[in-house]
């Protein structure tokens, strides 16, 4: 077993991209029971080129069954739009696959414990339905449809083995704060192989460094991902030639829900992911400390997307209960100006000040009024999505202020043993205004961008012991 490791791993060397079918936990500690996951490059943050092309969308999942056999799927939709010579074509993949872990050890450091996984499984490739995924998800948008690209005429199937496994090495020794104890930061390497019969070979290590509370975890980290040997479609070996190379690699997680992201230093190549697990364990090795941070996921009116970090220091809770809290926010996405085929998306990182009117629980349910306010800054890039190009690509920044107000409802028992998080739904109006807006030109006109605005957000929250 230990030579066919080696040989799976040797031969495939020839993301934050991770590779389809091998699996993974969805953040940094040990396997949950099951997750879902669905990947696209529009969830990037905008970090890096999000061209909706190359593995434009794909959806996974995974489970561990009795603590060591684990099984993984992975269904992903390729294109490539720019093909020179020929016409642009499109291509699907399945893959499923069937492993054991041969080890695991106890959660050491931040990163959790030790562990090495082996296994074998399919991968099929051809006309699976993945575009009917993708023009379904444009429509919902209101995003052109992609059905101007045809399949590749090649399907078929190959048998594949894959090797993975994570070893971490370092860990804070020291208390640095109430919110980060001892053991709560460390450092894993990481690696991966897969090698299929049709000699398609696919390899990835990396090194991330984790911070883990008892059911909420951050991560930032590196990965060297190659691709080689024979690809099932000229798609699919365009998609190849994307994703190899040198990947940065960031993500959060609180309670049952995930985001994570990535960015090719080599091509500027961007995709994100977005998941949940299911009876997750703990990636610490001491007991949670009482502090508690919340974490939750945006949807922004006209298909943006963000991430918000809620925090009430104990000198807060002190001075003013639960009433008040420190945030941390980012936004991404469209904002749903498009001129011909130029669109404008835009990032906007914001930190800011939240009052809350906590009047405690009734039958485990709170309701909870709130404004916030905050300040940081909103990039704003024009972005050509196709042929028809009526303004060259360009970008503008400027500091932006953050208001807003909504009601937050917060269920589910109170932190006890056995309980680590509790979730909360809110809905909210938020506004922003950029200090001076800016203009587009070209010899047929003139539009403008980096407007104020309103918008409508929905808030999914898990407020964890950390």
């Amino acid at each position: 077993m230990l030579r066919w490791l080696i040989v799976i791993l040797a031969v495939a060397a020839p993301c934050a991209a991770e590779i389809a079918g091998v699996p993974e936990p969805p953040r940094p500690g040990p396997f949950p029971d099951r997750w879902l996951v669905w990947s696209n490059d529009a969830l990037g943050g905008e970090i890096g080129e999000n061209t909706d092309d190359f593995r434009t969308t794909s959806f996974s999942g995974g489970a561990l069954l009795g603590r060591r056999f684990l099984l993984a799927i992975d269904s992903s939709n390729f294109t490539d739009k720019a093909r020179s010579a020929v016409a642009p074509a499109r291509s699907d993949e399945l893959t499923a696959t069937a492993g054991i872990l041969l080890f695991t050890g106890q959660a050491t450091t931040a990163a959790g414990g030790p562990w090495l996984a082996l296994g074998g499984g399919v991968r099929l490739h051809g006309n699976l339905g993945g575009e009917a995924l993708q023009n379904g998800w444009h429509d919902i948008l209101g995003v052109d449809r992609v059905d101007y690209i045809a399949y590749e005429s090649d399907s078929g199937i190959a048998g594949l083995g894959y090797a993975t496994g994570v070893l971490p090495v370092w860990s804070t020794p020291i208390d640095l704060a109430r919110w980060l104890r001892a053991s709560q930061l460390g450092l894993e390497l990481e690696a991966a192989g897969l090698l299929t019969t049709s000699n398609e070979r696919q390899s990835l290590v990396g090194a991330r460094l984790a911070v883990n509370g008892s059911d909420g975890a951050g991560w930032f980290g590196v990965r060297q991902r190659w691709n080689g040997g024979d690809a099932s479609t000229p798609t699919a070996a365009t998609v190849a030639d994307h994703e190899a190379g040198t990947w940065l690699a960031y993500g959060a997680s609180f309670g049952g829900w995930f985001i994570d992201g990535g960015v090719n230093l080599d091509d500027n190549a961007t995709v994100g992911r977005l998941g949940w697990m299911w009876r997750r364990a703990s990636g610490r090795a001491q007991k949670s400390t009482i502090d508690r941070l919340e974490g939750e996921l945006l949807y922004v009116g006209g298909g943006a997307l963000g991430v918000r970090l809620r925090w009430r220091p104990r000198w807060m809770q002190r001075q003013w209960g639960q009433v008040a809290s420190w945030f941390g926010d980012y936004r991404f996405g469209r904002t749903g100006q498009i001129w011909d085929d130029s669109i404008v998306a835009y990032r906007q990182p914001v930190v800011g000040f939240e009052l809350a009117a906590n009047r405690g629980d009734h039958h485990h349910l709170r309701l909870e009024p709130f404004a916030l306010a905050g300040i940081g800054f909103r990039e704003e890039r024009l972005v050509t999505r196709g042929p028809i190009t009526r303004y060259r690509d360009e970008s503008a920044v400027r500091a932006v202020l953050l208001g807003g107000a909504g009601l937050r409802a917060v269920w589910g028992k109170a932190s006890a043993p056995g309980r680590t998080v509790r979730y909360s739904l809110s809905v909210e109006c938020d506004g922003w205004l950029p200090t001076h807006s800016a203009d587009v030109v070209n010899v047929n006109g003139r539009d403008t961008y980096l407007e104020p605005g309103v918008a409508a957000t929905v808030a999914l929250g898990a407020l964890v012991d950390w």
